[in-house]
């Protein structure tokens, strides 16, 4: 009976410091915000591995994202497949073909990846941690239409946001993760 109350107490201050720090909606995007917004211009190399439960391995690639906080994103694929998509104001384009109907798919990645966090709130709920120099957010969708196509965002980084993970319905789920971002050189 001692050692299953040892192992319980044990247990239980595992578990204290992420109770403590569990924080929500607003609050926690804006103290993100204010890290991630520090820089309005960077790049960053990139691998993202797309888990596809029928396959065995993960479907990888790697390349390098420019953000602008001004212009938007521009994702660079170079490998396996050279690829570009561009997200900013006007929506989603794909190797220069606009994609239609993804305006609100490319305001969300330009928001998760510039770290214009306030407008997530509106489409997911919001939980995670901000109190220590890392952070972390979980977004589950708001409305069963989103949550067709996402079942749960999860965010990291510290000055930057360095891992990315979209849950998909039936197990799938594209990890991205954001390598030594560095200040984007000056257009001109």
């Amino acid at each position: 009976m001692k050692r299953w109350r040892l192992v319980a107490f044990f247990v239980a201050l595992q578990a204290l410091p992420a109770y403590a720090c569990e924080q929500r909606g607003a609050v926690l995007l804006q103290q993100i915000s204010e890290r991630v917004q520090k820089h309005r211009r960077w790049t960053a190399p990139f691998s993202q591995r797309n888990h596809i439960r029928v396959l065995k391995a993960p479907l990888v690639s790697t390349g390098r994202v420019e953000v602008d906080a001004e212009s938007g994103v521009v994702w660079l694929i170079e490998k396996p497949i050279a690829s570009r998509m561009e997200v900013g104001p006007q929506g989603l384009t794909v190797d220069g073909e606009a994609l239609r109907s993804t305006q609100l798919v490319a305001a969300l990645l330009r928001a998760l990846i510039s770290g214009e966090l306030g407008v997530l709130e509106q489409t997911f709920e919001v939980s995670g941690c901000s109190d220590s120099p890392r952070w972390t957010a979980d977004l589950t969708p708001r409305s069963a239409a989103m949550q067709q196509r996402i079942t749960r965002l999860a965010l990291a980084g510290s000055d930057h946001v360095e891992l990315l993970t979209i849950h998909q319905p039936g197990g799938n789920r594209l990890e991205i993760e954001l390598q030594a971002p560095q200040p984007l050189a000056d257009a001109g």
